[in-house]
């Protein structure tokens, strides 16, 4: 049992009631309009760092995510968070490189994990001094299948979340057995969506193997020895381990019901423990229900915006970690 929490987790204590609730959400879900919708989205403090009268909902929702990479790097203590730190760096890398292989000047990017935008925008050219050794290892490859003529946008996705799941399985373990295994269950969760998407769209088993990522607890051959077999067979394989409801949303209710399901259980792996003011739990837990947060509001923006069926936006909605 440590302390070294207990300042942080009792300031996080005092902000949960920033969290949007099922009440709020439910007005959210109800706004007749794209104004409606920001006028209630603002009135609920979400994105309050953002400047500006009549601030659109885009901004809002930039600034809720800057504002939640903030307090992560803020609280991360002996770098105890520096793995979810570390996925807004390698989405950023990702971002940069194919920003060098096609020539684009504006990159979208996220907010800034552990390393300055500037030193990932240097590594992504190829100085790779500042990079840590996979990010670096992960350029390399890329530059590599520029120099072959055989880089692809998807090419990139792939080397650059390999690397990543990779160097964040790693890290990880800084952060104690609750951050360790958060990631184990993560890595296993993107295999397990990687293999249904696959088998749903008839891809082949060369592409799953592209799109696997180390650090889970089912290893590719899990995977690749049931690939060519009805889905049921690898549903039932799934009994024996932790993965079993997800594996029979997957094969009984399609994809959108098992990445649903998923995201609820990485979710719900830190909700249980949100009261234990001697570990990280409260500090990851509310910075995940952030991220909750802004899915969430992002899927009912974008419903609205496009006119979308309620039920439809219904059977995307994620738990929230709000009461």
């Amino acid at each position: 049992m440590s302390d070294k929490f207990i300042f942080q987790n009792a300031r996080i204590k005092s902000m949960e009631s920033r969290l949007l609730g099922q009440q709020q959400l439910q007005r959210l879900t109800e706004a007749a309009s794209v104004r409606d919708f920001q006028k209630i989205l603002a009135e609920s403090g979400f994105g309050a760092s953002a400047s500006g009268d009549n601030v659109s909902a885009d901004r809002l929702i930039e600034a809720e995510e800057k504002a939640a990479a903030a307090l992560l790097r803020e609280f991360n203590v002996d770098g105890a968070l520096d793995a979810f730190l570390l996925v807004y760096d390698y989405h950023n890398l990702k971002a940069l490189l194919k920003a060098t292989v096609t020539g684009a000047k504006s990159p979208v990017l996220g907010a800034e994990g552990l390393f300055d935008v500037e030193k990932l925008k240097e590594g992504a050219e190829g100085d790779y001094t500042s990079l840590r050794p996979l990010m670096a290892e992960a350029v390399r490859s890329v530059e590599k299948s520029v120099a072959e003529g055989r880089v692809t946008p998807h090419g990139i996705d792939c080397t650059v979340d390999k690397a990543m799941f990779r160097d964040i399985v790693a890290v990880a373990q800084k952060g104690g057995q609750a951050v360790a295994g958060y990631f184990v269950f993560k890595a296993d969760c993107a295999n397990l969506a990687a293999f249904f998407r696959c088998r749903k769209q008839g891809l082949s088993e060369k592409l799953f193997r592209e799109n696997f990522v180390d650090g889970g607890s089912l290893d590719e051959e899990f995977f690749l020895s049931s690939f060519e077999m009805p889905t049921e067979v690898f549903r039932d394989k799934c009994k024996f381990t932790p993965y079993r409801v997800l594996a029979e949303k997957a094969c009984d209710e399609g994809l959108i019901a098992f990445e649903v399901a998923a995201d609820n259980a990485l979710l719900a792996y830190w909700k249980k423990d949100r009261d234990d003011m001697f570990s990280c739990a409260p500090v990851v837990g509310f910075y995940l229900g952030k991220l909750a947060d802004i899915k969430a509001v992002k899927l009912v923006f974008a419903g609205i915006k496009n006119r979308v069926e309620p039920a439809l936006i219904k059977e995307r909605m994620r738990d929230i970690y709000g009461a």
